[in-house]
């Protein structure tokens, strides 16, 4: 289950990016068994591959938080 989730999350992140990380980081916040210890990781390995920026993607997480 939680594989299934990782996987999940990581298809999210790579087809919306920053946008992605916004939306799972709300829907954290509302539907708590979305841990951010999997969200945040893999949007720091989407932006070190090049596929988004480091800030981009802090700046998105912040704003889903909020």
């Amino acid at each position: 289950m939680l594989g299934d989730l990782a996987s999940w999350v990581q298809d999210v992140i790579e087809q919306l990016g920053a946008v992605g990380v916004a939306l799972l980081v709300i829907l954290e916040n509302v539907f708590p068994p979305i841990p951010s210890e999997i969200v945040l990781p893999f949007a720091g390995f989407v932006a070190q591959r090049g596929d988004g920026s480091v800030v981009v993607m802090i700046f998105a997480a912040t704003i889903g938080a909020v």
